[in-house]
């Protein structure tokens, strides 16, 4: 395409003097006007164009970031050399597996009854490792302790324990009998919050006067912990005697105080 540039000065005659010869406007000067009008207006673009049918132009390098038209070449180029496509532009679901980069992850079914699947997350959501950890199920065992137990004496729990149990005897006599109480404790040595008191075993426990000689009772008690329990204290509750006491022996069960 080309621009029109005019190369009569047609408005410079009218100061030439008459009979000059450059006054008279000649048909050659008007002839090349108009050829050079036509040659610039049939290679200008038309402002409402026409539909072009497969159109041709020079492919940009890739790198040219310019407002040039850009030809299916170069747009294929760009792609290729690390441009990108909007998320707008991807179908839905339209990503295959080829498409994504492979973890370090293998393909495989992991964990089964023995063993608990560990996994490793990207900040992307991705899996980048699994490994398989043994399952270690709680258990619940019983300990034999077998340990008399006197007035006001703390017991400190061991880890996990969930039941203390145990025996208790208390012998009446006319106006005497006992009870036995036990206070749990969130601390050693019965210390920080008193969590409950718990009335563990009896006997004629008003001092009656029914309580004759020879006359006892003999039990046993036992006593289910929170969680948060890690001491016990053995106290009389009602009546003036503090019943013989053992215990017997204790539960516990895995992961019970975590």
């Amino acid at each position: 395409m080309s621009s029109y540039t005019k190369s009569t000065d047609f408005a410079s005659k009218d100061a030439l003097l008459t009979g000059n010869p450059l006054k008279v406007v000649k048909g050659t000067e008007i002839d090349d006007e108009f050829n050079a009008l036509q040659t610039a207006v049939n290679t200008k673009a038309d402002l409402n164009a026409p539909a072009l049918v497969n159109p041709t132009a020079t492919t940009q390098a890739a790198s040219d970031d310019s407002t040039k038209v850009a030809t299916t070449a170069h747009v294929k180029d760009v792609l290729q050399t690390g441009g990108y496509i909007a998320t707008a532009g991807i179908a839905d679901d339209a990503v295959t597996a080829d498409k994504l980069a492979d973890t370090a992850v293998t393909a495989e079914t992991y964990g089964d009854a023995s063993n608990i699947p560990q996994i490793t997350v990207d900040a992307q959501g991705r899996l980048t490792n699994v490994t398989e950890v043994a399952a270690t199920p709680p258990s619940l065992s019983m300990t034999i302790v077998n340990e008399a137990i006197s007035q006001n004496e703390v017991y400190d729990l061991p880890t996990d324990t969930f039941i203390v149990n145990g025996t208790a005897y208390v012998l009446w006599t006319t106006n005497a009998g006992g009870r036995l109480d036990i206070e749990i404790y969130d601390a050693i040595t019965a210390g920080g919050t008193l969590l409950d008191t718990i009335t563990a075993f009896g006997g004629n426990e008003s001092n009656g006067t029914d309580g004759g000689s020879g006359m006892s009772s003999r039990g046993t008690w036992s006593v289910l912990l929170p969680s948060s329990a890690r001491s016990i204290k053995f106290i009389k509750g009602s009546g003036s005697r503090f019943p013989t006491t053992v215990i017997d022996g204790i539960m516990t069960f895995t992961d019970y105080h975590s």
